[in-house]
């Protein structure tokens, strides 16, 4: 598994006028199948949002780099919002 933290300048999600990049923009790849996970696993990215004011965070994947097309994932979890509650991970 390799992580790669991206310049924002060189490829980053189009965003409208009410959205802002609040974390790195990183890169997960595998170089080989013995990279793959047999089951789900999840991911945790920090960010410097910290008084989120009603907006909402949001994850997107690249799925086509030549046209910079992004979607949002699916299943996004504010851990803040966890506080107090226990978490089976």
């Amino acid at each position: 598994m390799t992580v790669l933290k991206w310049n924002p300048t060189v490829c980053s999600p189009p965003l409208q006028s009410n959205e802002a990049i609040v974390s790195d923009v990183i890169e997960l790849s595998t170089d080989s199948t013995e990279g793959q996970f047999n089951k789900a696993v999840k991911l945790v990215i920090s960010h410097c949002a910290a008084n989120l004011k009603g907006y909402e965070v949001a994850v997107k994947q690249l799925i086509d780099k030549e046209n910079n097309t992004w979607v949002d994932i699916a299943g996004t979890v504010n851990l803040l919002s966890l506080a107090g509650r226990t978490l089976n991970i």
